[in-house]
């Protein structure tokens, strides 16, 4: 029941260089600055997969500590962001169709049936 502005919209907004020590801030920034944005998530879920054995087992005051104050092991850039390279994060755009097709397919609809009801219709002039 936590939501991650609780946590996680520091890190957005600071791209970590807040929350982070200056080292790996400093590194993440630089693949911020030459990649983009996704960084900034893959940085952040890569953060929670490291510690998901702590953090799960923790009460509600104690995580919401937890997750401002992460341990030292974590904040290891030759650890964390590796294992941030390695996350998939794919673009809204490519997930936004499948999403939508997904949840039709569940309600019954076929695909043509879907595709008839969303055609853009045609302007004429």
């Amino acid at each position: 029941m936590i939501n991650p502005s609780m946590y996680a919209s520091q890190w957005f907004i600071t791209v970590f260089s807040y929350s982070f020590p200056f080292p790996l801030a400093l590194r993440i920034w630089d693949v911020f600055l030459f990649e983009g944005v996704k960084i900034v998530f893959k940085v952040g879920l890569a953060l929670l997969k490291y510690c998901h054995d702590d953090l799960i087992n923790l009460s509600f005051e104690k995580l919401i500590h937890a997750l401002r104050n992460f341990p030292e092991d974590a904040m290891n850039p030759d650890i964390l962001l590796p294992m941030a390279y390695s996350i998939k994060v794919l673009s809204l755009s490519t997930q936004v169709p499948e999403l939508l097709w997904n949840v039709s397919r569940s309600l019954g609809e076929s695909k043509i049936e879907y595709e008839k009801q969303n055609r853009k219709p045609k302007i004429e002039a």
